[in-house]
Formats: C-alpha cells, sequence, structure tokens
C-alpha cells in the first residue's frame, strides 16, 4: 500500500521515487507477477502456482499523479487507486480531471493493464457512487 510519493515533508505515508522504482524491480526479479485487480477476488482463495501481489495506491495525493502514475501507466503495472472524495481538488490531492484522465485510460486498457478507481471510503462501507463533477 502507497499513499504519497516524493513528499518528504510526511515521512510516515511517503516513499521517494527512487525506492518506489526499487520496490517494482525487486518484485520483478523475484518473480512475482502483478496482479490485475478484476482477478484479486476471483483468485482470493483458490490456490496459488505462481507469486502475486496487488499495488493499493490510498487517497488520490496528486503526487501519485505527478511521480508513480507515468511510472506505472509506461510499464503497465495493475494497480488500485482508492480515492478519498471529500479533499479531492483540495492543495495536494488529485483533481476529478486528474481522476477522470486515470478512469478514461482505465475503461481503454482495464481488461490489459488493470486499473482500478475505488471510492476510498464508501467502497469500504460497500456503497456504491457514481461522482459525476
Amino acid at each position: 500500500m502507497y499513499h504519497r510519493f516524493n513528499e518528504s515533508k510526511y515521512p510516515s505515508t511517503n516513499i521517494q521515487i527512487n525506492v518506489f522504482k526499487e520496490h517494482l524491480k525487486i518484485i520483478k526479479n523475484s518473480k512475482f507477477n502483478f496482479l490485475h485487480p478484476k482477478d484479486f477476488e476471483n483468485q482470493f482463495n483458490l490456490p496459488k502456482k505462481d507469486k502475486k501481489i496487488l499495488l493499493t495506491i490510498d487517497d488520490g495525493f496528486e503526487s501519485f499523479y505527478n511521480e508513480a502514475w507515468p511510472i506505472l501507466k509506461k510499464e503497465k503495472i495493475p494497480f488500485i487507486l482508492f480515492i478519498s472524495t471529500e479533499p479531492v481538488g483540495k492543495n495536494g490531492y488529485m483533481t476529478w480531471r486528474q481522476i477522470k484522465e486515470i478512469e478514461k485510460l482505465q475503461k481503454k486498457v482495464a481488461e490489459k493493464y488493470g486499473y482500478k478507481l475505488v471510492d476510498h471510503k464508501l467502497e469500504l462501507y460497500g456503497i456504491k457512487k457514481n461522482h459525476n463533477k
């Protein structure tokens, strides 16, 4: 689970981008496969034949969009992005435009690369809501 990228002001939830890249390299070199979010629930209780990992990004900080998203997009690494909807557009958080950009790409390549957006608070309680902002 990742939150902030290259935001040293928040050491408890931050990862430097070079360390994040190293994490991805270690995962690949350790023969882990990045799990597509759609496969997580379906495969959760099944015996595992190979090592898999599902990346999760929490809260929708702008540093994800600026720092990590370009890397994940380029490398075609699947992930789930949990969005806290209340602070969207506020200082340090992604805007609806940025979120919709990721979602738009998600719709185009979700089957292939596996991006998934989730409303953080609403999904935790099993509530579905459509944000048309």
